[in-house]
């Protein structure tokens, strides 16, 4: 994944970048009421999935706004030039959730064959699960915050 360090020094939000960065730190999530009356019908029509086709939908909204892009990578600020979405799916036999992530490229239907060869690798089987797991903290040491960025496709 391509991304550009951000000039924080000549932003005119430096002082309030540093402030939440060094004296308050914190982070965001959103709730919002979505109108989704359009949405059904196109979905039904075509009979796709109604979860993955949402997520496809709201990642293409998140990447229309720079402002969604931003990280923390070494200590510098970045913009990621495209971010790719996390979900969760259940495990039923254990209840028990997973959060995945996809690879987004903006195309719909290359979207949704990403989504179903990610969910078709972890949907039942949570063992493949756990040594992925294992892999992955191996790998990154505690530091899961490149880890969707990185094109894998568990981050916890």
């Amino acid at each position: 994944m391509n991304y550009k360090k951000f000039d924080v020094e000549s932003w005119n939000r430096k002082e309030h970048f540093y402030h939440f960065k060094d004296q308050l730190r914190c982070g965001f999530s959103l709730t919002t009421k979505i109108d989704i009356s359009k949405v059904i019908p196109f979905i039904k029509e075509h009979e796709y999935k109604f979860y993955p086709t949402i997520i496809y939908l709201i990642t293409k909204a998140v990447n229309k706004h720079s402002e969604f892009k931003f990280a923390m990578k070494d200590g510098e600020l970045i913009q990621w030039d495209t971010v790719n979405p996390a979900y969760t799916i259940m495990h039923p036999e254990t209840e028990t959730f997973s959060e995945l992530c996809s690879v987004y490229k903006g195309d719909f239907k290359t979207f949704l064959e990403e989504y179903d060869r990610v969910h078709e690798k972890y949907k039942g089987d949570f063992k493949t699960f756990l040594e992925e797991y294992d892999r992955v903290h191996e790998k990154y040491k505690g530091d899961y915050s490149m880890s969707p960025q990185r094109e894998i496709e568990n981050i916890f």
